[in-house]
């Protein structure tokens, strides 16, 4: 018993005894639809375009192999696409549109080109993947469609449109299209709507998880899955061995996570080793419209994190690292007035040596004239001062103080009223 395929060419695909019955064990294989799949594997051509001749007849779909007459001499015949029409075209669009199977199938049937345009450079694939039509994706990816073309010049690739769709993702991944896309990434997408699911499939998929930086997305995928307090996608990117330490426009995940107070990520990060002393480039304190290094403990201090601030001590951060005095931790959390964080760097370490930074901020005598006095109590704890005493009764005067503003602003007000 064999089966005998040749092509138009010339060459022959036999198929002894042994390779038919094991095919015909296989479940469902006992179709002409079923052997033009297998045949499809050997010659790398959809089954839409192959045609089986048994006795000067065109076996059709569904028909039974055991109703062959064996040895069996079949001829496999490839045909070329048709040309359609204006309006041909148009039919062909609408049922992808409208997810009619039936009326898709009999057009690639003809064969048509499931790779043809319509006037926006759309593919029968972008347009079905789009509408979530999964059916249709399927068939379409059968009868060939090119999985990673992009649509006209958008350089949008079918991965591109189904984000939110998980399943159509996966169904498009396991069709071997590139998770990485053209101009742009999936992956970029996905975190951009925080699609964790969708995030993890691309990862898996083997997606770049060191996306370069774009005008549309100029932060490392890490860095803005940091800034938006998205732990698990954060965990995702680091297990697909994403730089903990890369910085984009001077910013870095750990100070961006510190400055946020997300005390999870800010753990993923140094367990996957972040740089806990990496210094970033923001805004500075004495010139904010310049930019100086700052390290991750120094925005925690200033923002008043408190957890954060305990972790970053507990693995050993430096206190004293900064390019400018006024931008140490210590001096960072006086400034903004975070005084159970200026007693936590105290207690830590933090010696006298820095307390006239302290008092200089706790008391900004400046050389512009001071806005209304306000008179605070706080409880600033060092050691080595007079008896290791605590300074209260503070005498606040600046004129950057959001409370001395506010009352200036009702005092000229009421002036006004009289």
């Amino acid at each position: 018993m064999a089966l005998r395929i040749q092509r138009i060419s010339g060459e022959e695909l036999t198929l002894g005894s042994e390779q038919i019955c094991e095919l015909v064990e296989r479940p469902g294989f006992l179709s002409v639809k079923a052997l033009k799949q297998y045949c499809s594997s050997q010659v790398k051509v959809s089954i839409f375009r192959q045609r089986i001749i048994y006795k000067d007849q065109i076996l059709e779909g569904e028909l039974a192999l055991k109703d062959l007459e064996f040895p069996a001499d079949l001829q496999l015949l490839l045909v070329s696409f048709i040309v359609p029409d204006i309006k041909a075209k148009r039919n062909f669009f609408r049922a992808v549109q409208m997810g009619k199977q039936p009326t898709v199938e009999a057009f690639l049937q003809e064969p048509i080109d499931p790779d043809i345009v319509n006037h926006r450079g759309y593919t029968a694939l972008h347009e079905a993947a789009g509408r979530s039509h999964f059916e249709l994706v399927r068939l379409l990816l059968e009868a060939g469609a090119d999985k990673d073309k992009e649509a006209g010049d958008s350089g949008r690739v079918p991965l591109n449109f189904c984000q939110g769709d998980p399943k159509m993702l996966r169904l498009l991944l396991d069709a071997a299209a590139n998770p990485d896309g053209k101009t742009t990434p999936p992956l970029q997408q996905a975190l951009e709507i925080g699609h964790v699911e969708m995030v993890k499939l691309l990862l898996n998929a083997g997606a770049n998880a060191e996306l370069p930086t774009t005008k549309s997305m100029p932060e490392s995928a890490l860095l803005a899955a940091a800034k938006a307090d998205q732990t698990e996608v954060v965990l995702l990117l680091l297990q697909a061995r994403a730089n903990p330490d890369r910085a984009s426009r001077g910013e870095t995940p750990l100070v961006a996570a510190a400055r946020k107070g997300n005390t999870a990520v800010v753990r993923l990060l140094l367990d996957f080793g972040a740089d806990k002393d990496q210094m970033a480039k923001l805004p500075a304190a004495r010139v904010p419209s310049s930019f100086s290094p700052r390290t991750a403990l120094s925005e925690a201090c200033e923002a008043g994190r408190e957890e954060v601030v305990r972790l970053l001590l507990s693995v050993g951060a430096s206190k004293d690292k900064s390019s400018d005095p006024m931008d140490l931790p210590l001096t960072a959390a006086s400034r903004a007035g975070k005084l159970q964080v200026v007693n936590l760097l105290l207690e830590a370490g933090d010696h006298s040596d820095k307390v006239a930074l302290v008092l200089f901020q706790l008391f900004p005598f400046r050389p512009f004239p001071t806005c209304l006095a306000q008179t605070q109590t706080v409880g600033v704890w060092y050691p080595g001062g007079p008896g290791d005493t605590t300074i209260t009764s503070v005498h606040h005067r600046d004129r950057f103080c959001a409370f001395c503003k506010a009352q200036k602003a009702q005092k000229m007000r009421h002036r006004g009223k009289r």
